[in-house]
């Protein structure tokens, strides 16, 4: 089929506005690069929109309401392939036949119960999330993961079909590179520092915690750690950083653009 006859709808979890995160931005980028590639793109979240191509959810509603209403979004669409980004989401859809008989992509960027296992969820909870993963990634005609780590975690954890999974690792626009001197100019690190980045949100399972206390022990004197994002996890950073001494070492800068 060409690209001027491909229509897809992309149901997400939440619009980038209503919070910041990797899987938000993920959809919102993947679904303009579609678009300006001559795929016909529509979308579905929580949150709000100003664009018309886009439908939304009201947050605040009690989980069966908001799986309902994402199942009359799928259904009404008349995309002829329907990429969900977040599992629960598509539950309801599923169960309620609202696919009618075409194509349905996942896009796995995480296992949602282990992460809630990892925040400190209930572990009712976590099965229950563990459960709703499952019966969706195994109902898909094709998964989508962005490394080979989590094609794994696909496989043996959810059952899902090694044939049914493609890797396809992100990317970066060229045109937001800059020259790597000028970088560390901006982030204030010598040009014969080694120097480490992570551009994370700040929250527990994203292992921050454990990568500046690995820093500590490993670090050589002109090494740097730039750690760039925000979260509820700041100020636990923060207080890590000063308490053992690492000032001069280990940098916060929370948010930054491109």
């Amino acid at each position: 089929m060409d690209n001027d006859e491909l229509s897809v709808l992309h149901v997400g979890l939440e619009s980038p506005t209503l919070r910041i995160g990797g899987l938000n931005r993920y959809l919102d980028e993947l679904s303009r690069a579609e678009q300006d590639n001559g795929i016909v793109v529509t979308r579905a979240w929580l949150g709000d929109s100003d664009d018309s191509n886009t439908s939304v959810v009201r947050p605040g509603q009690s989980w069966p309401r908001r799986l309902q209403s994402f199942a009359r979004l799928i259904r009404r669409s008349d995309a002829e392939i329907i990429d969900v980004h977040f599992a629960a989401h598509a539950l309801w859809a599923l169960v309620a036949g609202a696919f009618r008989g075409r194509p349905f992509v996942v896009h796995f960027q995480g296992p949602w119960a282990l992460e809630s296992a990892t925040s400190g969820d209930r572990s009712a909870s976590v099965r229950a999330k563990f459960a709703i993963e499952r019966y969706v990634l195994r109902r898909a005609d094709a998964v989508v993961t962005l490394s080979s780590a989590f094609r794994s975690v696909a496989i043996e954890r959810y059952g899902v079909a090694p044939h049914r999974i493609e890797v396809l690792a992100p990317g970066v626009k060229i045109s937001h590179l800059a020259d790597r001197g000028a970088l560390r100019e901006q982030l204030g690190v010598a040009a014969d520092s080694f120097l480490i980045v992570s551009v994370r949100r700040l929250v527990p399972r994203t292992g921050l915690r454990e990568a500046v206390d690995l820093f500590s022990k490993v670090r050589r004197p002109h090494d740097r750690l730039v750690i760039i994002g925000d979260g509820p996890l700041r100020a636990e950073l923060e207080l890590m950083v000063s308490n053992a001494g690492l000032a001069d070492s280990v940098r916060l800068t929370g948010r930054v653009d491109d």
